[in-house]
């Protein structure tokens, strides 16, 4: 199965550092693992409070 945001970070990439490569692979695999949180509060009907709220929760195990 191919991950397509993880085969588009290497794709776009291949002209870079490979540390800074490996970071871009890396922000593409937490993407990859947030989408369905992100799918849905990115949905129209509640985009006005979802994405604060999961922000928010964010925000909060990071201060936490």
């Amino acid at each position: 199965m191919t991950i397509p945001e993880i085969q588009q970070a290497r794709d776009y990439n291949r002209g870079l550092p490979a540390p800074i490569r490996w970071v871009h692979v890396l922000w593409a695999v937490g993407l990859w693992i947030a989408r369905p949180v992100r799918e849905w509060a990115g949905e129209p009907r509640r985009r006005a409070w979802a994405v604060p709220l999961v922000w928010g929760i964010v925000l909060a195990l990071v201060i936490g």
